[in-house]
């Protein structure tokens, strides 16, 4: 079966007759664009762009569908889903750069995991995220509220916490309701959380009192006091700990997906 944009490439040659090469739709931008410069440890890579459904895996969403499951680019078989569909995210393709598509999650819209992300106390981890806020409430871009477990929580007031049940860690940031690319890095060595907003170091914070397993089986949840409202668009977990040199190649690979237009 062939779906998706740019799945072939219909050309003349100069011999005459019809040419028709079949691209790969991961590598050649079809439906979701190139691999991250980095795939080395790759947990999750999420694009709305690619495989979101308002079933469970037949009708492709359109704008204005709600999201019943949304399918990962590389990791084969892995997913996000949603059935209850009061709690189903909002698929959009006109508020992210670029003309892209969004999961857009009201105040308590999450998607499940198709398996949960368990990191040992020692691991260390980094979570990345383009998205774009449509008010000033919290929201989890990973987290396991359900059962009070750990968070990687963005606060709307301009705070990042990260922890679980027993107690969270706080960093304060700025806030904007621009379109940004986040990076989230856990590092486990250092015991530090660092938050990266388009590339630069924006805010970092001892994390050792939160030293415990982490586990994820939510994405986009929102806090348990949360109103947030937000677009999510590309979404990353590596199980990795990556330097800041590492950091700007990725979040400039997203904006460049976005069309140079976010920063």
């Amino acid at each position: 079966m062939i779906k998706g944009d740019n799945i072939l490439n219909v050309g003349t040659p100069a011999g005459g007759g019809v040419s028709i090469i079949a691209n790969d739709p991961v590598t050649s931008g079809g439906g979701g664009g190139d691999n991250p410069p980095i795939t080395t440890a790759l947990e999750i890579y999420h694009n709305p762009d690619v495989e979101s459904y308002s079933d469970d895996g037949t009708t492709l969403a359109v704008n204005g569908d709600y999201v019943r499951k949304g399918n990962f680019v590389i990791e084969s078989g892995k997913y996000i889903e949603q059935s209850n569909a009061t709690k189903q995210m909002q698929y959009k393709t006109t508020v992210l750069p670029n003309g892209k598509a969004s999961y857009y999650k009201a105040s308590n819209d999450n998607m499940f995991l198709s398996e949960n992300y368990v990191f040992t106390a020692s691991e260390s981890f980094i979570a990345y995220s383009v998205h774009k806020r449509a008010n000033t409430g919290s929201n989890a871009i990973f987290g396991k509220h359900s059962s009070g477990n750990n968070t990687i929580m963005d606060w709307g007031a301009g705070t990042v916490f990260f922890g679980d049940n027993g107690g969270l860690t706080s960093v304060g940031t700025t806030i904007t309701l621009n379109t940004v690319v986040r990076a989230y890095v856990i590092d486990r060595t250092a015991q530090l959380l660092r938050v990266y907003e388009n590339g630069s170091q924006i805010a970092s914070v001892d994390i050792t009192a939160r030293n415990q397993s982490t586990t994820f089986d939510l994405m986009f949840n929102r806090h348990t006091y949360g109103t947030g409202s937000i677009d999510f668009g590309i979404t990353l977990l590596y199980r990795d700990l990556h330097d800041a040199t590492q950091v700007g190649q990725i979040s400039d690979w997203m904006n460049t997906y976005y069309g140079d237009l976010i920063y």
